[in-house]
């Protein structure tokens, strides 16, 4: 119980703090940049970085509910 509790309180935190620091315009553009994201000429270790750097927004698409759809 203390988890489930613990969970909440963290993600309550991150969401708010998200609003607060990450403008919602900065998020899309990460978002539409994660979402068009090819390797081109960037290396597997460049593309990697790179993916895993911006897929930390993604949570903005599924967070969202005109998204969803």
């Amino acid at each position: 119980m203390c988890s489930n509790a613990r969970a909440l309180n963290l993600q309550t935190f991150r969401g708010i703090s998200e609003d607060k620091y990450y403008p919602s315009t900065y998020c899309e553009a990460k978002r539409d940049e994660f979402l068009g994201l090819k390797q081109g000429s960037l290396s597997v270790a460049e593309y990697e970085r790179k993916y895993t750097e911006l897929s930390r927004y993604i949570d903005v698409i599924v967070a969202s509910e005109s998204d969803k759809c």
